[in-house]
């Protein structure tokens, strides 16, 4: 039998390659998984990893992939994002990229539709 998610479910998604999962989190390994997982829309929570590895995409892809989603698809709402990595330069880069996800939120807010 196929389990399907209910669709008002929720997901805390932890991406990490190394540090145990904490509990009443689901866990992926790769940037690639973190998005594919995003593209449902039911993760409501998402705490990234900066560094997954050698040569692989990294969590920051994952922030870049939800900002083209805020820029370019008014419909899409992103999760909550945290951090946990402990690359101070890819911290940072985050942190950047959700403050530039923030201000074009807000400026959707200010924007009348037509």
């Amino acid at each position: 039998m196929t389990h399907f998610l209910n669709r008002t479910e929720t997901i805390q998604l932890y991406l990490d390659d190394v540090r145990p999962t904490p509990e009443g989190w689901e866990r992926v390994y790769t940037a690639h998984e973190c998005i594919e997982r995003l593209k449902t829309r039911q993760v409501k929570v998402v705490s990234l990893d900066h560094d997954l590895g050698e040569s692989v995409p990294t969590g920051y892809d994952v922030m870049l992939w939800i900002e083209k989603m805020v820029f370019t698809d008014p419909t899409y709402t992103p999760p909550m994002m945290l951090f946990h990595t402990d690359n101070p330069a890819g911290k940072e880069n985050m942190r950047r990229c959700r403050n530039a996800i923030s201000n074009q939120l807000e400026e959707r807010k200010e924007t009348p539709s037509d």
